[in-house]
């Protein structure tokens, strides 16, 4: 992970993040560094209220594998005319910006090494 680093709204990985011994999916918005360690700023929605915080690496995991990853995995193998066409599917199919879909993409491939789960 970098020392710092914003994401902008489009490319947030999704992540969990540890909350009262529980994983609760979040958004990465960015990493921050502070001194020796690693920081994220992390949100995430928790009894029906939008929280924000900065919160040690180490409470900040990647999110598990869903539904969504394996849909990702069905559009990766479809084919498009162009760069243009796969981009519009994207947006509305998958509701993603492209730099959003090749970072899930990325996650995808090393939590499965290229093979889909189950």
């Amino acid at each position: 992970m970098p020392a710092n680093q914003v994401f902008p709204p489009e490319d947030r990985p999704e992540v969990q993040l540890l909350r009262h011994g529980q994983w609760v999916d979040a958004d990465l918005h960015a990493w921050q560094a502070r001194d020796d360690e690693q920081w994220a700023l992390i949100v995430w929605t928790e009894g029906g209220q939008t929280w924000c915080d900065t919160v040690p690496a180490d409470e900040v995991r990647p999110a598990e594998f869903t539904d969504h990853h394996r849909a990702i995995l069905r559009f990766f193998n479809r084919s498009f005319p162009d760069d243009e066409s796969r981009d519009a599917a994207l947006r509305e199919e998958l509701q993603i910006s492209p730099g959003r879909y090749q970072l899930q993409l990325n996650w995808i491939r090393q939590q499965v090494d290229a093979e889909p789960p189950p």
